[in-house]
């Protein structure tokens, strides 16, 4: 379910909170998504990147940087407990909320809550 693309374009704007134009240039600048009969569609994986990229990105990350930070590591269903950590010298890993924190200075992003949430609007979105 997590990697199926089923979500239909509109549902998948509703559910991820992004506006339509911002999801179509996902979508022509980074290649999100896919195609069946001629529509767009997403998967929940899709979406959960997406809104975990918009969290990371801001100075000094692009948005495409932060597309390539968390695509690779969001390729399987985040438990809900886990997190996203990129510190400020560029390493990136999953770990479970409770786990030791780098004692540097990091982002962090509840990867897991962004998927839960994700399900929990696209059940009411579709």
């Amino acid at each position: 379910m997590y990697s199926y693309r089923d979500i239909p374009r509109e549902a998948a704007s509703r559910a991820a909170r992004i506006h339509l134009d911002a999801l179509d240039k996902l979508v022509a600048r980074h290649g999100m998504g896919g195609k069946r009969g001629g529509q767009r569609v997403f998967s929940i994986r899709d979406l959960v990147i997406a809104n975990t990229a918009r969290a990371l990105a801001g100075p000094p990350i692009t948005l495409a940087h932060a597309l390539a930070v968390a695509a690779p590591l969001l390729v399987d269903e985040p438990a809900d407990d886990t997190v996203l950590i990129l510190t400020d010298d560029g390493r990136s890993w999953i770990q479970l909320r409770e786990d030791d924190w780098p004692r540097t200075s990091f982002r962090l992003i509840p990867v897991g809550q962004f998927r839960k949430d994700m399900e929990a609007r696209l059940a009411m979105a579709i």
